[in-house]
C-alpha cells in the first residue's frame, strides 16, 4: 500500500504517537499487538496505522513477517536508525541527470530517488559526480595517485548518513565512500559483487524472456536477436533471456540470427545486419533487441528494403526509451520502471543497518505491446499481397 493516500499530517501523528506507545509498553525488540488493536489505542484507522508502519518500516524501526505479524525493532536497531535519520542522503548523480529536461534514463531516477526521500521525510542532498569524484585530468598532481580521485565536493559526503550513485559504475569511487563508514550505499543501475553495496537493477533476465516468449506465442520460431553491448565471455541477462526463452519453446538458438553491434554505429551496423539475415535461406520474421535504440536501428533497416513492421515482421526493443522520449510511439518494449528504482534505492539505504552488507533490488520490468508486433502467419499473407515469397516455416 502507497503513501499517496494519507495526508502527511495525519501519517507523521500517527508515526511519533506509535513510537510513543512503543516506547511506553517497552515494545523494542518484541511482536507489537495487532493491528486491530494498535489502531484502537491510537484512535486512527486501520488504513492511516499500516501507512505509518510503511514508514517505520523503512526506517528500521519495525519488521513486519507475513505470517508471523510485525516487530519493533531492537534498541540496538533504533540507535543506528536514530543515527541515520539525524543525517542526510547524499545523492550523487552527473549534470547531465541533474539538468535533463524531459525524460532520460538517469534523470528518472534521479527523480525516483528524490520522490523516496520526500516520501519517507528524509532530507536529500544532490552532489554533482564532477564535483565529488574528479577524473585523472583535472587533480592537481595527477603524479601523487593513481587515477581519479576526491574533488572540491567530497568533504561534504562526510555528513552524510547514506549515499545512492546514480549511473557511475566506478569501483574506486564506491571503495573510497565505504571508507568514510557513514551508512550504506546504493548503486542504481549497477552493482559489485566483491563490495559491500546494495545494487538497484531491474529485471533484464525475466523481461527478455517475456518478451521472446510473447514472440514464440504469436507464432514466430525464427527470432532474430540484436544484442546490447557485451562481452562474448560474459553474455549479458538479457542474451540470457532471450536463450531461456527458447529453451522453454524447444527452438534451437541459430548463432545466424544474433548480432553484436557498438553503440556508437549501432544504426549502419543494423542496415548490414538486416540485409543478412533477409538473405538467408529461412530468415527470420520477428527480432527481438536489448535496447529502443538498436530496434529503431533495425526498424528502418527493414523498411528501407520493404518490410512492414507490425504487419510483416515484429520488433520488440527493451527500456522503453522510444515511447517515453517522444522517438516512437508505434515501438513495443520491455519498460524498465526507473523512476521506481530510485525509489527503491532510498528505501534500500534506509532500511540497511548502519554496517554495509551486500545486496542485490531487483525491479520488475514489463513488456508494453504497441503495432510493431504480429502473429507468424500475417507475415506470411502480408509478404504473399505484396508480391514477395514466403519464407519456409522454421
Amino acid at each position: 500500500m502507497g503513501l499517496r493516500g494519507c495526508q502527511p499530517h495525519r501519517r507523521e501523528r500517527a508515526v511519533a504517537d506509535l513510537e510513543a506507545m512503543i516506547g511506553r509498553r517497552e515494545l523494542w525488540g518484541h511482536r507489537l499487538p495487532g493491528e486491530r488493536e494498535l489502531a484502537g489505542e491510537l484512535g486512527i484507522s486501520r488504513g492511516t496505522l499500516q501507512r505509518a508502519l510503511e514508514l517505520l518500516e523503512a526506517r528500521g524501526l519495525v519488521l513486519r513477517r507475513h505470517g508471523s505479524g510485525t516487530f519493533a525493532a531492537g534498541r540496538d536497531e533504533v540507535q543506528r536508525a536514530g543515527a541515520r535519520q539525524a543525517g542526510r542522503l547524499a545523492i550523487l548523480a552527473a549534470a547531465h541527470c541533474r539538468q535533463a529536461r524531459g525524460w532520460t534514463y538517469y534523470g528518472d531516477m534521479l527523480k525516483g530517488a528524490l520522490r523516496g526521500c520526500r516520501r519517507h521525510g528524509v532530507q536529500a542532498e544532490v552532489l554533482a559526480l564532477e564535483e565529488v569524484w574528479l577524473p585523472f585530468d583535472r587533480l592537481r598532481a595527477p603524479s601523487e595517485v593513481e587515477g581519479p580521485g576526491p574533488g572540491p565536493a567530497w568533504p561534504r559526503l562526510k555528513d552524510s548518513a547514506g549515499f545512492v550513485v546514480v549511473e557511475r559504475d566506478d569501483p574506486a569511487l564506491v571503495r573510497r565512500i565505504l571508507r568514510l563508514r557513514r551508512g550504506p550505499v546504493a548503486m542504481l543501475d549497477s552493482t559489485f559483487r566483491d563490495l559491500p553495496v546494495i545494487g538497484v537493477v531491474d529485471g533484464s533476465f525475466e523481461g527478455a524472456r517475456r518478451a521472446v516468449l510473447h514472440l514464440l506465442h504469436l507464432g514466430h520460431r525464427r527470432i532474430a536477436y540484436f544484442a546490447p553491448g557485451e562481452a562474448p565471455e560474459a553474455p549479458h541477462e538479457k542474451t540470457q533471456g532471450y536463450q531461456a526463452a527458447l529453451a522453454e519453446a524447444a527452438v534451437a538458438c541459430d548463432p545466424q540470427l544474433v548480432f553484436h553491434a557498438r553503440d556508437e554505429a549501432a544504426g549502419e551496423q543494423a542496415a548490414a545486419a538486416v540485409a543478412r539475415l533477409l538473405a538467408l535461406a529461412d530468415p527470420p520474421t520477428a527480432l527481438f533487441a536489448g535496447t529502443d535504440r538498436r530496434a529503431l536501428a533495425a526498424v528502418r533497416a527493414l523498411e528501407a528494403r520493404g518490410r512492414r513492421v507490425g504487419a510483416d515482421f515484429a520488433v520488440i526493443g527493451f527500456g522503453d526509451s522510444a515511447w517515453r522520449s517522444g522517438e516512437s510511439d508505434r515501438l513495443s518494449s520491455v519498460r524498465i520502471h526507473t523512476r521506481q528504482m530510485g525509489e527503491a534505492a532510498v528505501q534500500a539505504v534506509l532500511a540497511a543497518g548502519r554496517a554495509p552488507t551486500a545486496r542485490t533490488v531487483i525491479v520488475a520490468d514489463r513488456l508494453i505491446l504497441r503495432q510493431s508486433t504480429c502473429r507468424r502467419e500475417h507475415c506470411g499473407r502480408a509478404r504473399r499481397a505484396a508480391g514477395a515469397p514466403a519464407s519456409r516455416e522454421a
